[in-house]
């Protein structure tokens, strides 16, 4: 059991809101202007992760790595311009995020702030946000925690008040590496084994379990 919790850090995409069609649909578009063959959605999915350039060099393998220039300069515009329209939140996301409107809130993501900003106004969430921070905000990513720190200075935050929330083992290690708990929700992009590998303070099934977890102030196992 521990005290005080009084700020919560989301990932993004596969924590907050499904991206996955616009993801596919643009990656889809860009292997087209290439001449490369299209990927499948679970493939995508599979992908994710690391931010814009580890997300293209999973989709451009062996010599077509040398494309990986060009299709930053067709996916990057492409996405921004279509980074919401098919994108919605999660089963619970909205009303849970309401009844947290009393701790700090904060978005860490490892996707580029400008399309995280632009899907979150698209969704009517953004405001409920004291910070964002985006995969370009600073020189590093998750899994290092300097995104989760800097978070937390910006909210005037000590680590022992924080939970980082989040859909992949980057986000669990972050979140440790920065000293904060962490909270893996099983419904995302990542299979759950390999969420259970990284040995999360909790498991949510559902994203309206994060209530479970917090109790007036204190946060309890489930």
């Amino acid at each position: 059991m521990i005290n005080n919790i009084n700020c919560f850090l989301f990932d993004l995409d596969g924590t907050l809101v499904d991206t996955l069609k616009d993801i596919t649909l643009s990656l889809n578009h860009t292997m087209q202007q290439l001449g490369r063959p299209a990927h499948t959605q679970e493939e995508v999915q599979d992908f994710v992760g690391g931010g814009v350039q580890c997300f293209l060099e999973r989709a451009l393998t062996g010599p077509a790595r040398s494309l990986l220039d060009k299709a930053r300069e067709i996916f990057i515009p492409y996405y921004m311009d279509h980074c919401a329209d098919h994108a919605v939140l999660y089963s619970g996301v909205l009303d849970t995020l309401k009844d947290l409107a009393d701790k700090s809130l904060a978005i860490v993501t490892n996707k580029p702030a400008e399309p995280s900003v632009r899907t979150l106004k698209s969704l009517k969430i953004h405001d409920l946000f004291r910070e964002i921070i985006g995969g370009d905000d600073l020189p590093v990513r998750k899994p290092d925690p300097g995104q989760v720190l800097e978070a937390l200075k910006r909210m005037n935050v000590k680590p022992e008040q924080a939970v980082m929330v989040g859909d992949s083992p980057g986000d669990i290690q972050s979140g440790k590496a920065a000293g904060v708990k962490t909270a893996a929700v099983t419904y995302g992009f990542r299979p759950q084994a390999e969420l259970e590998d990284e040995n999360p303070d909790f498991l949510l099934h559902k994203f309206s379990d994060l209530k479970k977890v917090v109790t007036v102030g204190t946060v309890s196992a489930l």
